[in-house]
């Protein structure tokens, strides 16, 4: 705990030269619940610096989602992208087998709350949701 309240850091952190605010809710990283819509959302109200979403999505909807309704700017996403990618892979090099997550991501499970995507399944799903994208 820091003693700190996260909005009033923000402000400061934009005062002290900040261009952009990186927002990870620890209680949503690694969840797959959804980033924190409220916490992501009271940030960018707060500051006039790009605010980028980090944390605990698990699909397409949870992206629209922190665009809309939290005012991110931008979206960091790693699982829905990792699930995707090793689903693709019929073979993955021997030599990385034991390596951290590449062994538990090549054996198939997923999270039953992620939903794995591609870069354009999620830009399709932005592109629907009249979000503008870049290529």
């Amino acid at each position: 705990y820091s003693g700190l309240e996260v909005v009033a850091w923000a402000r400061k952190a934009e005062e002290l030269g900040a261009g952009e605010l990186v927002i990870t809710s620890v209680d949503k990283e690694g969840t797959g619940e959804g980033y924190d819509i409220e916490l992501i959302k009271s940030i960018s109200e707060a500051v006039s610096i790009p605010v980028i979403a980090h944390g605990g999505a698990s699909s397409t909807e949870n992206i629209i989602r922190a665009i809309q309704v939290g005012k991110a700017d931008a979206i960091a996403i790693a699982s829905i992208l990792h699930y995707s990618v090793m689903q693709s892979f019929s073979n993955t090099s021997s030599d990385y087998q034991e390596e951290g997550n590449i062994s538990f991501l090549s054996s198939g499970k997923i999270p039953k709350k992620i939903i794995p995507s591609s870069l354009k399944e999620i830009r399709a799903a932005l592109i629907k949701a009249q979000i503008p994208t870049r290529y």
